[in-house]
């Protein structure tokens, strides 16, 4: 990369580029706020130009010389678990991370979390009927009306503060004090109403940059602020997510097992990816109850924009797969689908008081009567 020409042109105050280090991320530190050495996504930042005016950072921007080996490109979460396919992490096991995440050296699984329950094998005796899919979602962008903006500034004083469009201003003080050696106290976090977010804004992003670039240049005020199209590419975005479930039920549409594998499109950093793949783990057959559960949920690496929490953080990403599973299995049974779920539903509340339990099955009626009168 060569700076030199954007360093000379009008308005330009400094330029940063990727460092190895501080390496960020909430569960695995595999990200570095700038990319270093090796480029894993298309939006990825490479450099950040400070200007007096966001036209002169523009201008300066495009004066950067970057030249590029071209790399093989891993598209999906499949793609990734091809044996011999290229890792997009190479050095996963030398990464620090939290207690509860378990990446796999010399793959792109970047956390893995394993439900099993019962015995699969005399689940699948009791099976009348099986159905077995595979689904898939794309990722996609949460498309807040504001896109993603901080200002920040330190203080004569030492004390760092922030304005930023977020939605996780605490957290912003905690992963400044883990990156950057910052005591808690010294940083404020302004943080106006937000424009929208979904979980999109949850993400501890531009602060970084921003904050590195105002101590490029002595402290003084920096605004950072995504156009559009830098909010879907460049920010996190809405995890994708393929599915492979297999289920089997007697005659009478009673759940005998359930196998499930969900892959988990984390892109090209972590980030919130293995936290959503363990939180769809955890009710991995959605608001069915079964005896017998074998279930993988992954955490895959690929070449995507890096994932970051969206509303429902994994739950609403299984359910279309397995409501989807739900419905085959209602027509290999030639059972209404709604019939078959209300079946589980009552399973599933049987447990409750009887006033509560009457209110509930008044609700679902009243939710449920068109069907059920035709």
């Amino acid at each position: 990369m060569d700076i030199t020409k954007a360093l000379e042109s009008p308005g330009v105050r400094g330029i940063i580029v990727g460092q190895p280090f501080p390496m960020t991320g909430e569960e695995i530190k595999d990200r570095p706020p700038i990319a270093y050495d090796k480029v894993r996504y298309h939006g990825e930042p490479v450099a950040a130009v400070v200007a007096d005016t966001a036209l002169q950072a523009k201008r300066a921007a495009d004066l950067i010389e970057v030249t590029y080996e071209p790399l093989p490109v891993i598209n999906s979460p499949k793609e990734a678990l091809i044996s011999g396919a290229p890792l997009i992490h190479e050095n996963l096991s030398a990464y620090e991370k939290i207690e509860h995440v378990y990446p796999e050296a010399n793959t792109n699984i970047a956390d893995r979390t394993k439900i099993r329950k019962g015995n699969m094998d005399e689940g699948w005796k009791k099976s009348d009927v099986t159905v077995e899919g595979s689904f898939s979602l794309s990722p996609s962008d949460h498309i807040a009306m504001e896109t993603r903006c901080v200002i920040v500034k330190i203080r004569p004083d030492g004390y760092v503060e922030f304005t930023s469009a977020t939605q996780s201003p605490y957290m912003i003080k905690k992963l400044m004090k883990d990156y950057f050696k910052l005591e808690e106290g010294t940083v404020i976090v302004n943080a106006p109403l937000v424009g929208g977010g979904y979980g999109g804004k949850v993400a501890v992003q531009l602060e970084l940059i921003a904050y590195m670039a105002s101590v490029a240049v002595g402290g003084r005020p920096v605004k950072l602020q995504n156009t559009r199209e830098e909010d879907m590419i460049t920010s996190p975005v809405h995890i994708g997510m393929e599915a492979d479930i297999k289920l089997g039920a007697t005659k009478d549409g009673i759940l005998t097992a359930a196998e499930m594998v969900y892959r988990f499109d984390t892109g090209a950093y972590s980030d919130k990816g293995a936290t959503i793949s363990r939180a769809a783990a955890v009710s991995c057959t959605g608001p069915y109850h079964l005896e017998n559960i074998w279930c993988d949920s992954l955490c895959v690496y690929t070449n995507h924009p890096y994932a970051t929490a969206y509303r429902g953080f994994g739950h609403s990403e299984l359910l279309f797969a397995f409501e989807r599973a739900m419905d085959m299995l209602a027509r290999k049974l030639q059972m209404d689908p709604l019939e078959l779920r209300l079946m589980h539903f009552y399973q599933g509340i049987r447990h409750l008081h009887k006033p509560a339990l009457m209110k509930v099955r008044l609700e679902i009626y009243l939710i449920a009567w068109p069907s059920l009168n035709n």
